[in-house]
């Protein structure tokens, strides 16, 4: 008998061990992972091996498997028992030598060999660790895992751990930070959630960041788990000042760490005076990089960050990385930033991230005087995109346009941003005047790579022909010679096209020899000449051999010698680097067959053998020649490497579809291998037979369950004998789309029965055993006039709803179910409410719904499916989001009722429509949003609802408070005729009774006037809204008042400051 059969030197490796699984992320763990049953089944271990499924951790109960050693491993110990892996495990996590029950090593030894065995063949990723102490049914295997790292008796390391998905108590908590190993390499990176971050949990992590485990008090702060941490990640954790301050204050940071990520959450000053002092105490002088971005620091927050950074008394702070976008700076902030910037503390920094601040040119001159004063010399990105760069007055402001283009220029020509890599102006609205006298020095930016003018969130960079003419001449002569990522502006001044001419003539001269990405934008002056100019140039090879990117978007008709152009460069090899491409042309663009099929044969047939993302909008008269041609290319396997397909299919009404190109192309999406390496597929089509052809052709084969498929019928009307939906109706109950993640249709347009849409709603829910996993959402798109004639669209949909119902199968992936484009009549919220009571959408979270006019027999019959029918689990308490529209007030009443019942319990944001009486609006708030049940609700949207008497406010306004709303954030009355009345009650009855938390107001598209602005002003003064951020004030309905116009109105005259400067703390926005 061998050693170790007696058990002597038993070793890993002389033990076959079975494999474990383990969850990727805690969302994935929803019961105990498979490590009790691979280990059950595993003959090698030993026929004695058995297993209790549930076990003691010291005083905390939690489900793990409980593991007796083989009476094989030697003779005279056949008829011993081990200790339990609980009990194991509580001896690593104490940190004792002995195992209990075991006298000698020789008894312990294999035990822990074969444990340690097992985790090594596992050998699970820190991401998994961390979702296994994550949550309940599986901490025990956590736990144990953790104490076998700790005692170092396995191979597997801990470098990071995530506690973002962390849905424990406190005690699991402490279990998990005590059993974490110590020493470098170990626990460098932590990541928490936003159940970390809220007591009672926050003391008890803060203490273990502090390095207080219980340990004795002569323990020295290096025995600390997070000792040697590096970075710390608190992104949107939902952190306020109270609770991010202590991290800095006691300070609970390491002197190690050289990454904060606090972005997302809802800091402002407090925590930014508090971070200040952690810098100027030198607990954090090793930083390297901070994100305070999406923050609603404000004026002040960014001062006190400002300040902080720059009043060091000691060396300057390393910081290499500054992110602050979405901070809501304004010039204010950006005054205070500019001043610490020339105080030349932060040298190093490399990137500086100013995002979306409302930066006009008087908040750029502070950046741009301290940029020119080699404040930031080794400055290597630069971010400004989403600013008003160029505009004195914001159209936030209110006020009337006022350009300013010298703070922007003075920047531009600099000479102390030579190691310059990036710089991002997008969507800033540069204007036409910028750019004319900025480009004419050569190697002004000889490191610069990346060049960004396109459009953003707030619009597009307009810059017109003469700035890209001295654009494109600057080039020529070395202003940007390293130039590798280049986006054009898509908004222009005109059509003149000589500027964009000269440009890509400097392309087609070789002035960019090593442009790797190019985004042009749907310019006006982009026609057929211009788009042509460029695209010869990549067919000849004289430029573009190293992209990887292409974006062209264009609104022009007569395109098509371009299109061949680009490809002739496709078909030749030209772009054989090309990993990303994205062709949308206008629905109307004049490209004939010939064309569109030897584009779609080019990339189809290798000539992008590297593609990986391809997305074309396009529409053709006649035949579908673009999905013929791509389908030929794809058959013969030339895109390999493609992993992301996006088609829109864009046709004017009298397209006449060919069934050929459709049909081929589905056949080849349908056949094993064609595509190899694709992952995701959208098609959104605008025809309803040209569709109905692509089903025809997927129903010959069927797409891997990996492939993530979005499905868009936006039709136009064209339908042949058998529509698209019917025909996908077919495919998928043949499995033909195991991967169906989104599903939307618009049929109001076509002449869909409900029989039809019965068809197709059953389809979803066929079968027990094969229904769709992966389906998401499902949206009705468009809409349809109640008094339209026939109303086809919405027969359609109480037949989908119907079939829907009728399936054996469930959707238990759906989380969306948006039917709020129809209006649905008392037989279709009969089939929805079947739809929720018969448990076919268990995890819906977001319902949204039009039921106006159902009657209150209606409205009993879709509230009772909010209950728990026949003994089935309900949904309706998962609702998170509901959206709804209804009128009468026996059907308020009735809503209310289940809204003050608590089976709506867990809503997080609910969205109200179409009520206009005062009894409509009395039902709601007496029965449902002040029945206190609704403790979660964060966001209540009543737009368009009619509050316009005196007392219809009054009785919403004794609704509107914390007792009875207790989480309320967001809040909007946009559009419901709110009066300057309206507001002195609303304020009125926050002044008497505690208002909600809000941080967001929306009182846009009301008629308010100066009288509101002082009723505003007067109660923003007492401080009973600490946490308001925004303020959102518009146009009345009328819209004959002009924004300047409107904020004097609100603001008031005679000497008053503004209310952006009164309360710089909260942003003031006026559309």
């Amino acid at each position: 008998m061998s050693k170790s059969e007696e058990g002597g030197n038993l070793t890993p490796q002389n033990l076959h061990v079975p494999s474990l699984t383990f969850p990727s992320s805690a969302s994935q763990v929803t019961e105990p992972p498979s490590f009790t049953n691979q280990v059950k089944n595993s003959s090698s271990v030993g026929e004695g091996t058995h297993f209790v499924e549930t076990s003691n951790f010291s005083d905390v109960s939690v489900h793990s498997p409980k593991l007796h050693p083989p009476p094989q491993f030697g003779r005279q110990n056949q008829q011993q028992s081990s200790p339990s892996l609980s009990r194991v495990a509580d001896v690593l996590g104490r940190g004792d030598s002995d195992l209990p029950g075991i006298e000698t090593e020789k008894e312990k030894q294999p035990v822990l060999l074969a444990l340690s065995a097992l985790i090594n063949h596992a050998c699970p990723t820190a991401q998994e660790i961390s979702a296994l102490v994550s949550i309940k049914q599986s901490i025990g295997i956590g736990w144990v895992v953790l104490g076998f790292i700790k005692r170092n008796l396995c191979d597997v390391l801990l470098g990071s751990l995530d506690l973002s998905g962390f849905s424990l108590g406190v005690k699991y908590l402490h279990l998990v930070l005590c059993s974490l190993p110590l020493g470098p390499g170990f626990v460098e990176t932590l990541k928490c959630g936003s159940n970390v971050c809220k007591e009672p949990l926050l003391s008890v992590f803060l203490s273990s960041l502090r390095g207080d485990r219980g340990r004795p008090s002569s323990a020295s702060s290096s025995s600390s788990v997070f000792a040697f941490l590096k970075t710390f990640i608190a992104a949107g954790c939902d952190l306020f000042d109270r609770q991010a301050s202590p991290f800095f204050l006691q300070p609970s940071l390491p002197s190690s760490l050289l990454h904060l990520d606090l972005s997302g959450n809802r800091l402002r000053r407090a925590s930014m005076q508090a971070f200040s002092s952690a810098l100027s105490g030198s607990s954090l002088a090793s930083l390297l990089s901070l994100d305070v971005s999406y923050n609603p620091l404000g004026p002040l927050g960014v001062g006190a960050l400002a300040e902080g950074l720059s009043d060091l008394t000691v060396t300057p702070l390393p910081l290499q990385t500054l992110k602050m976008g979405w901070v809501r700076a304004g010039t204010k902030g950006m005054e205070v930033l500019g001043k610490a910037l020339e105080k030349k503390k932060l040298t190093a920094l490399l990137t500086l991230d100013l995002e979306r601040n409302n930066v006009t040119p008087s908040g750029l001159q502070h950046l741009t005087a301290a940029v020119t004063e080699a404040s930031v010399p080794n400055l290597r990105v630069l971010v400004l995109k989403n600013n008003w760069l160029t505009d004195e007055n914001s159209p936030f402001s209110g006020e009337a346009e006022k350009k300013d283009y010298a703070p922007l220029r003075e920047l531009l020509c600099t000479n102390a941003l030579r190691d310059l890599e990036e710089l991002d102006l997008s969507g800033c609205h540069l204007g036409v005047a910028v750019s004319s006298d900025v480009f004419v020095t050569p190697g002004r930016f000889p490191k610069l790579q990346r060049l960004d003018f396109y459009g953003g969130v707030m619009g597009g960079s307009c810059l017109g022909s003469d700035e890209l003419a001295a654009l494109a001449s600057g080039l020529e002569a070395g202003w940007a010679p390293g130039l590798r990522d280049l986006t054009l502006p898509d908004e222009s001044s005109g059509e003149k096209k000589e500027g964009i001419l000269a440009f890509a003539n400097a392309l087609n001269s070789g002035h960019l020899p090593h442009l790797t990405r190019w985004k042009l934008g749907s310019r006006p002056e982009i026609n057929g000449e211009v788009l042509s100019a460029f695209t010869r140039g990549l067919a000849s090879g004289a430029w573009g051999s190293l992209l990887v990117e292409i974006e062209l978007r264009l609104k022009k008709e007569a395109i098509g010698e371009g299109v061949a152009a680009l490809a002739e460069a496709i078909r030749e090899k030209r772009l054989l680097k090309l990993q990303k491409l994205v062709l949308k042309f206008w629905t109307f663009a004049e490209l004939s067959g010939g064309t569109l099929w030897g584009l779609g044969w080019a990339l189809g047939g290798g000539g992008c053998g590297a593609l990986r993302e391809l997305v074309v909008r396009w529409g053709e008269e006649k035949g579908d020649e673009f999905l013929g041609g791509l389908a030929e290319g794809l058959a013969s396997g030339g895109m390999p490497s493609l992993l992301d397909l996006s088609l829109e299919m864009a046709t004017p009404t009298e397209f006449v579809p060919a069934q050929e190109g459709g049909r081929r192309f589905g056949e080849v999406l349908g056949t094993c291998g064609k595509v190899p390496c694709l992952r995701s597929l959208q098609l959104d089509w605008h025809s309803d037979a040209s569709f109905a052809f692509v089903f025809e052709g997927l129903s010959l084969g069927r797409l891997a369950p990996s492939v993530r498929v979005d499905l868009f019928f936006s039709f136009l009307g064209d339908g042949g004998e058998t529509p698209a939906l019917l025909r996908c109706a077919d495919v998928i109950r043949a499995g033909g789309l195991p991967g169906l993640r989104k599903f939307g249709f618009d049929p109001h347009e076509t002449l869909y029965t409900h029989a039809q849409g019965a068809a197709v709603g059953e389809a979803l829910t066929h079968s027990e055993g094969e229904c769709l996993e992966s389906l998401e959402d499902i949206c009705a798109l468009g809409g349809v006039d109640l008094y339209m004639e026939g109303m086809t669209g919405v027969e359609f949909l109480h037949g989908f709803l119907e079939g829907m119902a009728r399936g054996p199968g469930h959707l238990r992936a759906l989380r969306v179910l948006d039917l709020k484009a129809f209006l649905i009549e008392v037989g279709g919220v009969r089939s929805l409410s079947d739809v929720l009571s018969g448990n076919k959408v268990p995890n819906l979270e977001d319902l949204k719904l039009d039921v106006q006019g159902v009657g209150e027999e209606g409205m009993q019959t879709f509230v009772s499916a909010l209950s728990c029918p026949q003994g089935l689990p309900p949904s309706a308490p998962i609702l998170r989001r509901l959206d709804i529209w209804l009128s009468g007030s026996a059907e308020v009443s009735v809503f209310a009722g289940v809204l003050g019942s608590g089976r709506l319990c867990r809503l997080k944001e609910l969205q109200i429509g179409a009520l206009s009486s005062l009894g409509e609006i009395r039902a709601l708030c007496l029965g449902g949003l002040g029945s206190g049940r609704l403790s979660l609700l964060s966001h209540l949207d009543l737009e368009g609802i009619h509050l316009g008497e005196i007392e219809t406010i009054r009785v919403l306004s004794e609704t509107l408070v914390a007792e009875k709303l207790p989480s309320l954030r967001w809040l909007s009355l946009e559009a419901t005729d709110l009066s300057d009345e309206g507001v002195g009650t609303l304020t009125e009855a926050w002044l008497g009774h505690a208002p909600p938390p809000l941080q967001d107001l929306n009182l846009r598209t009301n008629e308010l006037t100066t009288a509101a602005g002082l009723l505003l002003r007067a109660f923003l003064s007492t401080g009973r809204l600490p946490s308001l951020e925004r303020v959102q004030i518009g146009l009345d309905q009328s819209g004959n008042h002009t924004q300047a116009f409107q904020r004097r109105d609100f603001e008031g005259t005679g000497g008053q400051i503004p209310l952006s400067e009164e309360f710089p703390d909260i942003l003031f926005e006026y559309e």
